[in-house]
């Protein structure tokens, strides 16, 4: 089968962008022919061919994130759309999240006009201003409709019911299938080893209690409120590791952190990396208060990881946790005081952690990305005997 996949940038950082290496990866296994359509790409794929989409060579001199997509997101979208357009007729299947308007299989990583929605609610009226919004807004409006998609997929029960309310899509045309996860990177069996290193990397004492958040975009994955709930703790014994960097944002959550006597000693930022791994198999407690995540894959990474999560049912990964089985779903995610609670009861109760531990890597045991990756593939194969 010849499949097309068209994403931005081709590597592991981030969720949706480590979503398609992985899938990628596995369709290569399975020994299908695949073309990648991307501006960029880090990660080494040798049977698959690349169709690279012209970068404007200033773009990454800009650290503005919102000037930066506002430049680079529609300049990839029409440009890969004419390219795929052009090419139709040469691939079975063609699929993305979100990144073109030709597509016979779309992935919904979120539903943009719903999270607008969110915004207008909480009184957030800035995206009216941003062209990039109504941009998104449009191609949304364009791909969520059947005469443009054959068959929708969704990484979450969350996902789909946005959908279905924003843009009455059937439900029959939507299939849900969860991301997957790593399970040899995310190897339980090197908790210990990562553990050490990550404690003399940041020379964090033994009886300390790392907590961990891995996130881009700060406010929106609820980083404030972890930092909050750590101060309404006034535990000594935590420290906080804040992996990923909201380059919009970071120098006024540092400012914040190191003007803040409490926060100052206890928050670290480490930056961004490739090697996430590390971080989730050398923590303790995964905390991610999210307003909004379509899925989350760090959640699941967290519980391969062998952490104990706490997260919002406002993730689309929050499917996959029995509240205080396997991990915690917060009642509230705006509520301190409730992220405070369970922070000081997982502080304190290491058969408590122990249990969730155990339980949480359990769950994640079927989600490998080989299991993914064939389900994935059962619907390419039935849109393709549809054309």
């Amino acid at each position: 089968m010849k499949i097309a996949l068209i994403v931005r940038h081709f590597h592991k950082r981030g969720g949706v962008a480590r979503w398609c290496v992985e899938i990628a990866q596995n369709l290569i296994k399975m020994g299908e022919e695949l073309h990648i359509f991307t501006y960029t790409s880090d990660v080494e794929l040798k049977q698959a061919k690349f169709h690279k989409i012209f970068y404007l060579p200033f773009l990454k001199y800009i650290k503005n994130d919102k000037l930066k997509n506002l430049i680079e997101v529609p300049i990839f979208m029409i440009i890969n759309s004419l390219m795929v357009y052009l090419q139709r007729k040469n691939f079975d299947i063609i699929f993305h999240n979100g990144e073109s308007l030709i597509q016979d299989i779309y992935v919904a990583q979120s539903c943009y006009k719903s999270w607008l929605k969110l915004k207008w609610r909480n009184k957030d009226r800035k995206w009216i201003f941003y062209p990039l919004s109504w941009f998104l807004l449009l191609c949304e409006r364009w791909n969520y409709s059947l005469k443009h998609t054959k068959r929708f997929i969704a990484i979450s029960s969350v996902v789909k019911r946005d959908m279905m309310e924003c843009y009455n899509i059937p439900d029959k045309a939507i299939e849900v299938i969860h991301s997957g996860v790593n399970l040899k990177e995310f190897d339980i069996q090197k908790k210990n080893f990562y553990k050490n290193k990550i404690r003399k990397k940041y020379k964090i004492k033994d009886n300390e209690v790392i907590l961990l958040f891995v996130g881009y975009e700060y406010k929106r994955k609820g980083l404030d409120k972890v930092l909050n709930a750590m101060k309404l703790t006034n535990l000594g014994n935590i420290k906080l590791l804040v992996v990923g960097e909201d380059t919009s944002n970071i120098y006024k959550y540092k400012k914040w952190v190191n003007e803040d006597e409490y926060l100052k000693h206890r928050v670290i930022f480490a930056g961004t990396t490739s090697m996430v791994y590390e971080y989730f198999l050398g923590s303790d407690v995964f905390v991610f208060p999210t307003s909004m995540d379509a899925f989350g894959l760090v959640i699941l990474e967290a519980m391969a990881s062998g952490m104990c999560v706490i997260t919002s049912s406002e993730a689309g990964a929050s499917d996959l946790i029995e509240n205080g089985k396997n991990g915690f779903i917060l009642k509230d995610y705006n509520n301190i005081k409730e992220i405070s609670n369970l922070i000081l009861m997982l502080t304190k109760s290491k058969q408590k952690i122990k249990n969730i531990r155990k339980n949480a890597r359990k769950t994640v045991i079927n989600y490998s990305w080989e299991n993914v990756s064939k389900r994935i593939y059962r619907v390419f194969k039935e849109i393709k005997e549809l054309k």
